[in-house]
């Protein structure tokens, strides 16, 4: 039996390797599979759903794994991500989320984060 922030883990590990056209990854491409609980610092979001892949009004920066601000995608199979990082009584600008993240990589450099799961939140640190 599997819960479902395993099935997800695995459906995001699945689509990674099958976009990659080699048998034989990097280490830097190995890196970039999933992420598991690191800080996420939203610097930018639209009003509308999460998007899964394109044009995202969606911004911000995972510190663990790179110090610019870059597009943030939610998976579609776990239904409310988004949302539930923003409908809250606190500004979603003003906390740090604890996710799981998938960071997209064009050769080594990061190019946006596709969150997979919320563990927590708390404010940031002035």
């Amino acid at each position: 039996m599997f819960d479902e922030a395993e099935l997800n883990k695995a459906a995001v590990n699945m689509d990674k390797a099958l976009e990659s056209p080699r048998a034989v990854h990097t280490e830097d491409e190995r890196d970039g599979a999933i992420h598991a609980e690191v800080m996420l610092f939203l610097e930018q979001a639209n009003r509308g759903p999460g998007k899964e892949r394109g044009r995202t009004g969606d911004r911000g920066i995972v510190p663990d794994i790179s110090e610019n601000v870059l597009p943030v995608y939610f998976r579609k199979s776990i239904q409310g991500l988004k949302e539930r990082m923003l409908q809250g009584e606190e500004n979603p600008f003003s906390l740090v989320f604890v996710v799981d993240v998938h960071a997209s990589r064009v050769g080594s450099e990061v190019k946006g984060y596709t969150v997979t799961e919320i563990h927590d939140s708390f404010p940031r640190e002035e």
